[in-house]
Formats: C-alpha cells, structure tokens, sequence
C-alpha cells in the first residue's frame, strides 16, 4: 500500500486548497466590503404661529440582493432586518465588519415626532462578499405630511447627523469589474400643492448656504456631507467619518400663504462584487482535481475484500 504517494497527493491538494502558490506564499481569498450608515437625531421643525403640520406619515424600508433575488421588507416605522449569508437578525445594529458572505439592509424611524420631541430615525447598507458574488444592500426611512400655512412663516429646520461610509476591495481581485461603492443621501422637499413646484429643497453636503433658500448652516467639512458616494477598485480602500462624529445642521425659508407637501427622505445604498484573479481560479481548481484524484487513490490501495477470500492465521 502506497500511503505515502496517498499523503503527498492529498497534502498537495490541501495546501492548494488553501491558496498556498508554489513560492509558497499566501494566496488570501479576494473580498469586497462596503458599509453606508447614518443616523438622525433631535429632528425639529418650527413652525412658528401660523403653521401647522398635518397629515404626517411615514415608511421604513430595508433590502438584500445577490446575484439579483433577494429579499425586502417594509414598515411605517420599523422595516424588519432584510439580510442574507453569515447574518443573523440580532446583528442588525450598526456595522458588522467582515465575517462571511452576507448583505444585509435595515431602517426604523425611532421617532416620527418632529414638531414638540424631535423626530430620529436610522438606517444601514451593509456588505461583505468572498470570491465570485454580487451582493447589495438598502436601508431607507421617508416622513411625509402637509404644511398648512395662513398667511406668511418662516419654517425652520434643525437637526444632528452621523453619517458613516467605508469601502474596500482586496488586491488579488480584477480590476475591472471588482468593485465596491457606498452611498448614502438626505433630502428635505417642500411642493407648492397649487402649482406643483418645488419651493424649497435642502439636501446637506457639508456646505454652507446650499440649500435652495441659502440660509442653511452645516458643519462647512466634507465629513458632514449627507449626500455622498465613494467607490473603490482592486487594493484600495476609502471611508467618510470614520470616527463618526455627530454634526448638526439647520436651515430655514419664508414661505406664503398656502399648502405644501413635506417630504424628509434618508437612505443607504451599497454594492460590490468579487472577481479573483486567474491564478487564484486556477490554484483552486487544481486543488479540488487534487482532492478527488486522492480519493480515487485511497480507494485503489484499499480495495474491498472479496466475500470469498479465506484467511488463515498461520
């Protein structure tokens, strides 16, 4: 019985499966991660005297994608964890860092009070892919109502922030199509009801005197910008506020008499994918051939008995 040719063929096929070249360095298996995350805090609108807030509602929604099918869910306030791969229900507050495949996306609005208490709501994009897979991720949170106004008011809005990106691709994945980008956006909205336009629309950058009324005071640093993305290819790696810093923001517009419909939108959006490079496809195909041809080998040293064979002891 050649059990040493049996070993060899079959340690061979391991440390191939492992990734081991024949310099013998370590082959790690490519990835892609990206994380888009933020959370609102003390949301408040005045309204002054003259206005009033009627009709409010709201949605969360949360999705998983790989490969295209996936699963989603939807709420008023509280969208269900969507996820697939290496996550389990739990995990679903704040960013989980590399584990396994998954792709994961949830959203709640915690407070829908933004006229006395303040209003709070967060959501998360989070994903993590081995090799070959492309996988997203989506969490949103929307409040909707109606701003009745008699006579003229200046409405104010007022608020506090973190939000978070991070992406990063391994070395040995190909560029292109090896990818992962996070997204994330914050909007204010206000549409005359009479005629249809847009009179007021503020999506905070990190800039002051950008919104549409130009009274907006943002932190002035690309930290706070609530409406970014950021994308990476093969060996590299970004992130946005990474020490999640809290930032506060406000604005105001005088508005005239009349109806406006509110819409205060917030989402996270990620998406990568993971091509190994040929050697690695190559390296992992030999191995598993090694696998098999050691399995065949242990079954041609090590045949079965024949039922009529005779077997003396002397």
């Amino acid at each position: 019985m050649n059990t040493l040719g049996t070993k060899k063929t079959l340690g061979l096929a391991l440390t191939t499966v492992l990734g081991l070249g024949v310099t013998g360095n370590v082959q790690a298996v490519p990835f892609a991660y990206a994380v888009a995350e933020m959370n609102v805090e003390n949301f408040l609108i005045d309204l002054g005297s003259n206005a009033t807030l009627i009709n409010p509602g709201s949605v969360s929604e949360s999705s998983a994608t790989r490969f295209g099918p996936g699963t989603s869910n939807s709420d008023p306030v509280d969208a269900l964890h969507s996820f697939l791969g290496a996550v389990n229900p739990g995990e679903n507050q704040g960013a989980i860092g590399q584990l396994g495949d998954y792709e994961r996306g949830d959203a709640q609005i915690t407070s829908v009070d933004v006229v006395v208490a303040g209003g709070s709501a967060w959501s998360i994009a989070e994903s993590y892919t081995l090799l070959d897979t492309l996988g997203t991720g989506f969490g949103a949170n929307t409040l909707t109502g109606m701003i009745a106004i008699d006579g003229s008011e200046t409405i104010g809005f007022n608020f506090d922030a973190t939000p978070y990106l991070e992406v990063e691709v391994s070395p040995d994945a190909v560029t292109p199509p090896s990818f992962a980008t996070a997204e994330l956006s914050f909007s204010i909205t206000l549409v005359d009801q009479s005629t249809g336009g847009v009179v007021y629309s503020w999506a905070p950058d990190g800039v002051d005197g950008n919104s549409s009324s130009g009274n907006d005071n943002e932190a002035d640093t690309a930290e706070a910008n609530l409406n970014n993305g950021i994308v990476v290819h093969s060996g590299a790696h970004d992130d946005q506020n990474h020490a999640r810093t809290l930032f506060s923001y406000s604005d105001f517009v005088n508005l005239d008499e009349g109806n406006y419909n509110l819409t205060i939108a917030m989402t996270t959006r990620v998406a990568q994918t993971t091509v190994p490079e040929p050697a690695i496809l190559l390296l992992l195909g030999i191995g598993l051939m090694g696998l098999v041809y050691s399995r065949r080998q242990r079954k041609q040293v090590c045949p079965k008995p024949n039922k009529f064979q005779v077997f003396s002891l002397t």
